[in-house]
């Protein structure tokens, strides 16, 4: 699980605006984010909003770890834009948030220990590569082309050091 910090605000808030006055919308549509993440099945929760001076901060949880965390809330952006006291905060191109500072991995679970026979390896390349047991998930698909790029440059490199010798 990985857990990020990140620190957002409403696009046409003034500066002293009190975030925690807006509790029960910021609520709502947290409740909201997490009913969707859980029909996704994404691994996506968040788990509190800290109100601050000129913010607040979303605590997020992810199953994996995010290049744009901040792009992650978009779901929860939608559901606070469509709530009747947040419609002032919207600017002309109903967006609702902006970033208020850079998002921080709070906290890191290392992955599981991966062990396996030579032969439950080769299966596994071998699945990568000819595309056996393919999930139609689009993420899954993109990861599936990054490791089969690894795999053909690891044995470039092999191929390399082998002609060396």
């Amino acid at each position: 699980m990985n857990t990020y910090a990140i620190p957002m605000k409403l696009r046409r808030a003034k500066a002293n605006l009190d975030y925690a006055s807006l509790a029960s919308e910021f609520g709502q549509a947290q409740q909201n984010f997490n009913q969707n993440a859980q029909k996704l099945k994404n691994g996506r929760e968040i788990t509190a909003i800290d109100y601050e001076t000129g913010g607040f901060i979303i605590i997020l949880n992810t199953q994996k770890k995010l290049s744009s965390p901040s792009k992650a809330l978009r779901v929860f952006s939608q559901a606070l834009s469509e709530l009747p006291a947040m419609k002032r905060y919207c600017d002309s191109e109903n967006r609702l948030l902006c970033g208020n500072g850079q998002p921080a991995l709070l906290a890191q679970e290392a992955p599981p220990d991966f062990t396996a026979s030579p032969a439950e390896i080769l299966k596994l390349v071998v699945d990568i590569l000819l595309g056996e047991n393919v999930d139609n998930n689009i993420l899954r698909q993109k990861e599936r082309k990054e490791a089969q790029k690894e795999i053909v440059e690891i044995c470039r490199q092999f191929a390399a050091l082998q002609a060396a010798n």
